[in-house]
């Protein structure tokens, strides 16, 4: 399970690190969703780090956000925190409310519910964002070779809703044949990229992007989701 280190409010988790992406790519966010809190690692971090930015919080096992109460100092009566127990992909499907930001990190173990996996679902995620919104989903998969299915079906299907989509790398030394946790993001619009904040805060992470990923496969939906998750 995730944790932040109590005394500077870092992430201790790489992959939960990117999420922090949508400040570079649309610094002007002020409302973010997060499909899946579990132990409320990052909406914690970020009502720490992003004191004029709101965070709406899907989990749909009250029980884990009773844990982060108790166990990871989650205050749930914050001001700028929204938290709301139920399924992410009906969230999705009868929300009215618009985003600046979507973060997915919805996990049984290493396998996602598919129903946020297909394009219906990505489809309304976009429908859901602002102008500039972006969508930031961790994906657990390896980048090429047998176990690379779902990065692949995810790439195309983010393709088919977004006019720009990015893969990054988060640790370094693996090899691409190895499962691992993928970060990938869909940005909505034509966003030239010229209003981002400090790059210097993000290069590490920029650095991680996988050029010019490539994918072979069609795309997901609700009829036929392939991926085997």
């Amino acid at each position: 399970m995730e944790s932040v280190t109590d005394d500077k409010n870092e992430l201790t988790d790489n992959y939960l690190q990117y999420y922090n992406l949508f400040n570079y790519y649309n610094p002007n966010t002020k409302d973010v969703l997060m499909i899946g809190g579990a132990a409320y690692t990052y909406p914690t971090y970020f009502l720490n780090k992003y004191k004029d930015k709101n965070i709406d919080v899907v989990e749909i096992d009250d029980k884990m956000t009773k844990l982060a109460c108790k166990y990871f100092n989650l205050d749930k009566n914050n001001s700028r925190l929204g938290i709301y127990h139920q399924d992410g992909r009906t969230y999705l499907n009868k929300n009215s409310k618009k985003y600046d930001c979507i973060l997915i990190d919805a996990f049984k173990g290493t396998n996602a519910p598919f129903q946020l996996t297909t394009y219906e679902a990505v489809l309304n995620a976009k429908k859901m964002l602002n102008n500039n919104g972006v969508v930031i989903t961790n994906i657990i998969s390896a980048i090429d070779g047998k176990n690379s299915d779902f990065i692949k079906y995810e790439f195309s299907t983010y393709k088919k809703v977004f006019e720009t989509v990015k893969v990054f790398k988060v640790q370094d030394g693996l090899p691409d044949s190895e499962k691992q946790n993928l970060i990938l993001v869909g940005i909505k619009g034509n966003n030239d990229f010229k209003y981002v904040s400090n790059e210097n805060d993000y290069k590490k992470m920029l650095n991680s992007e996988i050029k010019n990923f490539k994918s072979n496969k069609n795309i997901v939906t609700d009829d036929l989701c392939p991926i085997g998750v």
